[in-house]
């Protein structure tokens, strides 16, 4: 028995001895493994870790409230796994080559405001397949798609290289087809098919939160509307009247909603202006001339004046009447063509233009111009001698006109008519 006894105590100083070597305890409770010979801290590891087969190898670590699994659990990747339906990081995540990714199909989100119980708010997203970046929204309809204002303190700059370009056209019609257009005010509802809690819905998120927590989440509804203070008044048109003027300019996205490319009207209002411009010299260039014409009228008509007081005093005063009164035979009757000022003039109702036009004139016309040198009225003149045209009020708008006789291609006189309300 004694014998039993000694070794039984050589044994366990053995063990001892060789568990000394690779496992220390040491005063306050602080464990070393692996020839650790003071362990610092609770538990000291020189070495290596194993965790559990079922994670390939992966460490595993339980607390009260989740587990966190890390390690490389395939060849491809190193991973982390939770329970939990975030993970929190108290210093900068930081990617020693730069890159950041989504896994497979997923969608690169980046989110703000995560609160406990709460879910974060989409801030900018990056579509998987598309590349499509959203910012604001996680549906981008586009390369990039802003659902809110955009601010620069530069410029915003466009290629239009010609070099880049094919085919290029003048533009036509510019003046006319902007004419048909509207400008309008309005506010701006809150962008439709639009939520950026989206998530709520998506039951497999839903399932790593507590009843409670989800109780919470579901009850922040996605807004519909803007709030009134959030609204703002817009100036701009409407996509579907440009789209039936410039359809170019107009696209539909995804959801049925149109977009207006408002840059590529600045070129249609250029030549528009150009086209405007070039009429308002063109209408200047009229007035002028028939402004000198009228002085030259005026001084033609003073001189007619006197020609026919000369005329009244001199001679042949059996056979010549006053010109004022229409009545006035022409000298040299069968040689001289001649257009006589309308009576009554001003006009209300309708007015009478006398003429004289010799047997020896092939073809003959009056003509009717307004103001700005407009055509309103072309008359043939089929009878020769003395003759005479009314215009009635209801054929014209009130105002100044011009009439001209032309006889084989000749201008013979221009007057002016006016007409009263």
């Amino acid at each position: 028995m004694k014998t039993l006894k000694i070794a039984l105590l050589i044994l366990i100083s053995m063990l001892t001895v060789n568990t000394n070597a690779q496992i220390k305890i040491i005063t306050g409770g602080h464990v070393g493994i692996g020839g650790v010979p003071n362990p610092s801290e609770a538990l000291e590891l020189n070495g290596y870790i194993r965790g559990n087969s079922a994670y390939n190898g992966a460490l595993r670590i339980n607390t009260t409230n989740g587990y966190l699994a890390i390690g490389p659990m395939g060849t491809g990747y190193c991973h982390m796994y939770t329970d939990r339906p975030n993970f929190l990081f108290n210093q900068t995540v930081t990617s020693m080559n730069g890159d950041f990714a989504s896994f497979a199909s997923s969608d690169l989100i980046f989110k703000t405001g995560l609160v406990y119980g709460s879910v974060p708010e989409v801030r900018m997203t990056i579509k998987r397949y598309s590349g499509y970046v959203g910012i604001g929204t996680d549906d981008p309809q586009s390369q990039l798609d802003v659902n809110g204002d955009i601010s620069t303190y530069g410029s915003v700059q466009i290629y239009s290289d010609s070099t880049l370009k094919r085919d290029i056209a003048p533009l036509k019609d510019c003046f006319k087809k902007l004419g048909r257009l509207n400008g309008k005010t309005y506010y701006k509802e809150a962008r439709p098919n639009i939520s950026l809690n989206s998530k709520q819905t998506d039951s497999a998120f839903l399932s790593t939160f507590t009843s409670s927590q989800i109780d919470t989440m579901q009850t922040r509804k996605p807004v519909q509307k803007l709030e009134e203070s959030k609204k703002q008044l817009e100036y701009g048109l409407l996509a579907q009247e440009v789209k039936e003027v410039f359809p170019e300019l107009v696209k539909t996205d995804s959801h049925g909603l149109l977009t207006v490319n408002y840059i590529g009207l600045i070129p249609v209002i250029i030549e528009a202006l150009k086209q405007q411009q070039s009429s308002i010299s063109q209408k200047d260039s009229l007035t002028a001339i028939l402004q000198k014409l009228a002085i030259s009228q005026e001084q033609d008509i003073i001189n007619l004046k006197n020609q026919i007081a000369d005329i009244q005093k001199n001679c042949c005063s059996s056979k010549t009447k006053s010109a004022n009164a229409n009545e006035v035979e022409p000298l040299a009757q069968g040689e001289q063509t001649i257009l006589y000022q309308n009576i009554p003039n001003p006009f209300t109702q309708k007015t009478e233009i006398k003429y004289y036009i010799p047997a020896t004139i092939k073809q003959a016309s009056l003509y009717v111009f307004n103001m700005q040198g407009s055509l309103i009225k072309t008359i043939s003149i089929n009878d020769r001698g003395n003759g005479a045209i009314t215009i009635n009020s209801y054929e014209l708008q009130a105002g100044m006109y011009l009439y001209s006789l032309t006889a084989d291609g000749n201008e013979i006189d221009t007057k002016r008519m006016i007409l009263t309300q």
